[in-house]
């Protein structure tokens, strides 16, 4: 987005993206509220999955909107040294997918898993596998987007 809009509106998305997620949150709370049907057979697993969880729920949304802002931040500066558009990307992504992964894991997780350590290695291994396997096709995707997208 920052690369055909620019940082203002790539700062203004993460704030509206951010707006959505707490809306979702405030919807899934008024859902908490409601007594369910004697033939809703989903409500135990919902409840489990949401109610229990403000402080994976706070870490997710805290952790998104810093690590975004920052992301928008870092991709502007790449731009100014790098014109290589995959590169920038998997060099952005991979970054901020370290900030994301650590963040998230000692706010959301710590004191839940037994080692907080191995969940950061193993899910920044795995990101920044699919990272680096995909980021050729961000060079191959712009051949399709005009350089200029009207808004």
């Amino acid at each position: 987005m920052q690369e055909y809009f620019g940082k203002q509106e790539a700062k203004l998305a993460v704030k509206i993206s951010l707006l959505g997620l707490l809306f979702f949150v405030l919807l899934v709370r008024i859902h908490l509220l409601y007594v369910p049907s004697g033939h809703d057979l989903t409500q135990g697993a919902f409840e489990t999955v949401f109610s229990h969880s403000f402080r994976i729920v706070s870490a997710s949304i805290a952790t998104f909107y810093i690590v975004q802002l920052w992301d928008v931040w870092f991709f502007e500066w790449l731009q100014n040294r790098n014109h290589f558009l995959s590169v920038r990307v998997a060099i952005s992504l991979c970054v901020s997918q370290f900030f994301d992964t650590v963040l998230f894991s000692i706010l959301g997780l710590y004191g839940i898993v037994e080692s907080v350590i191995h969940v950061i290695l193993v899910s920044f291994a795995v990101k920044c596998t699919i990272i680096l396997l995909s980021s050729p096709l961000v060079s191959f995707a712009k051949r399709f987007v005009k350089d200029e997208i009207p808004v």
